[in-house]
């Protein structure tokens, strides 16, 4: 997991101290764009969850402009 945070930023934070697992979190928006737009792109997902993960990027511009019409609209 180390090399994921040296490339796309992000932090691994430990899931359960129990089982030793891990997760792989991110919240700066520019880290979240440069995985999308880096490693989504070269290994996309093959299930429904690629459908949500093309649609971040949109959401965020929506959430950005303040209309809730275009945040309702989005949702939908």
């Amino acid at each position: 997991m180390e090399p994921l945070i040296h490339i796309y930023g992000g932090r691994v934070d430990i899931a359960s101290p129990k089982t030793e697992a891990f997760k792989y979190v991110i919240y700066r928006k520019t880290e979240l764009f440069n995985l999308i737009d880096n490693y989504f792109s070269k290994y996309p997902l093959r299930t429904e969850k690629m459908k949500r993960i093309n649609l971040i990027k949109q959401f965020y511009l929506v959430g950005l402009s303040k209309n809730n019409n275009d945040v309702v609209k989005f949702n939908e």
